[in-house]
């Protein structure tokens, strides 16, 4: 067997994204608000064939994912993890949760709420595609997974991409997802709402281009800061002349109207006075 990645703008005809990018995530109730954190993603997928005829025999993605923090603020729990699928042709099944075509669980600590989670997966079902005849191993339900508050929505979470469930509960916290096909399953893009994606070198010039505008306004403050300073020292020195100066740069337009009136009205009156 060969080891070959595919081609750096396509995976066997399909377009893909970079191999890293920073998601901007938003609030998922209020996507015009200001972004609540940044992840970045780095994927990595690998590709086994067949030597005789480069048939892909295993493959396997990871999407790892890493809060980006401010350094005073960084905390290393829960703000990384990875998300993972493969495809095995003996088998002729994907996995949609591990890199070994095995059966697994889904886990996802940060920004949680907020479509990160349905973003990743979908990444993953987007990738088996090229698979449409393969099954879809078992994907696990958890109970420590199933708070109140959470079950709810993890359940939905899955039935929003085609998986169905038997639950061994009544209150539908443990299960395991029914057989199906990898055709069968559906794309969720509900993240487009209030997750953007920025390309790596795009999104570090573009914070680039803000710290050099910010820079330049610091300048241009500082710049200000020095001529307040300086006019202060001159009021200090010369409060008289300061004061006239001043006057006349805030007023000058009315002062040399009035002083026009005065020098047309005095011609006027030696012309009358007969002067």
């Amino acid at each position: 067997m060969g080891v070959g990645p595919p081609s750096i703008r396509a995976e066997y005809g399909r377009p893909f994204p970079a191999r890293i990018l920073v998601l901007e995530v938003r609030d998922r109730r209020k996507p015009e608000s200001e972004p609540l954190g940044w992840l970045l993603i780095e994927r990595e997928a690998t590709y086994e064939r067949d030597s005789a005829d480069g048939s892909i025999e295993r493959a396997s993605i990871s999407l790892y994912y890493e809060r980006i923090m401010p350094k005073h603020e960084w905390r290393d729990h829960g703000q990384s993890g990875d998300f993972a699928g493969s495809f095995s042709r003996a088998r002729n099944s994907v996995s949609l949760s591990s890199a070994h075509n095995g059966r697994g669980a889904i886990f996802l600590d940060t920004l949680r709420g907020h479509r990160v989670g349905t973003y990743l997966l979908n990444q993953i079902v987007i990738w088996v595609q090229q698979w449409p005849e393969a099954s879809v191993q078992s994907i696990e339900l958890l109970g420590n997974q199933a708070e109140k508050e959470n079950k709810t929505r993890r359940n939905r979470f899955y039935e929003r991409f085609g998986l169905e469930f038997d639950y061994t509960d009544p209150e539908q916290r443990e299960g395991r997802s029914r057989p199906m096909l990898v055709k069968d399953l559906k794309q969720v893009l509900t993240w487009k709402e209030n997750i953007r994606e920025h390309e790596l070198l795009s999104y570090l010039g573009e914070q680039v281009t803000m710290l050099d505008d910010t820079r330049g306004l610091l300048r241009l403050r500082d710049r200000e800061v020095e001529s307040l300073w300086r006019e202060r020292d001159e009021m200090r020195a010369k409060p008289l002349g300061w004061a006239l100066r001043t006057l006349w740069q805030k007023h000058a337009h009315v002062l040399g109207a009035v002083v026009g009136i005065a020098l047309l009205a005095a011609l006027i009156w030696r012309r009358l006075s007969g002067g």
